[in-house]
Parts: structure tokens; sequence; C-alpha cells
């Protein structure tokens, strides 16, 4: 907790660790992985998809970027992600050490990748 809060993301610690307490939820990134991760019903997620699937579907998204400037920003956004997940949480953004699945959004599609995430947190261990 204090690690959190030296870095300045007491708040969202806060925040995740209440929603968690709480019982079944679903937390999209922010590192809920590390923030939740001492809590044994747990299941951690990472979703990635290849870059060029990433591209198209900003430039669907952001119709006025070029396809440079959307290349631009997914890397921009890539970075800041990386450097997010180092700072606060001292891994790797991406690790498999942290997650229980990883799904690849990109070969099996955002629908199935939410119905994966559903059929996995309504199992029973």
């Amino acid at each position: 907790r204090d690690y959190y809060a030296s870095r300045g993301l007491g708040d969202v610690y806060k925040r995740q660790r209440k929603i968690g307490e709480k019982g079944h939820c679903v937390i999209v990134g922010r590192n809920a992985n590390a923030i939740l991760k001492e809590y044994d019903d747990c299941l951690n997620v990472f979703v990635r998809a290849d870059f060029g699937w990433r591209l198209n579907r900003m430039k669907d998204r952001m119709e006025h970027l070029t396809e440079a400037q959307a290349a631009d920003e997914i890397r921009a956004i890539d970075r800041v992600r990386k450097k997010y997940c180092t700072y606060y949480t001292n891994t790797s953004f991406g690790s498999m050490e942290q997650y229980d699945i990883a799904l690849n959004s990109s070969r099996i599609g955002v629908d199935a990748c939410v119905r994966a995430v559903l059929a996995l947190a309504k199992e029973d261990n």
C-alpha cells in the first residue's frame, strides 16, 4: 500500500481495493493485476492485439488521423503504458508471469475475448 501511495497511485489503489473487496468485478487496466495480486479469486487477463489490427481499428474510430498519425499515437500509448507499469508496479508491462491468461483480440475478436473472460470468471475454482 505505501509503495503505491508514495508513487502517487494512492487513490487508484484505494478505489481498486474497495471494488475488489466487494466481490466480483472487472477492472480494465490501471495495473489491477498488481494491486489486487493477493486476492486468491482474482482472474488476471492480458488482452493484446497485433499492431496492424490496432492501427486499422484506430483509423476506423479516429478518421481524422492519417495512418502515420494513428501509428504514432499507438506507439506513444504503448510507451506510456510501459512506463506507467514499470514505475507503479516495478514489473514489465505484458509480462505473462503476472497473468492467468492472455488473449489476442486480433486473432479471435473483441467479442470472443469478452465471452472467454466471462466464461472463465463464472468457473468455480
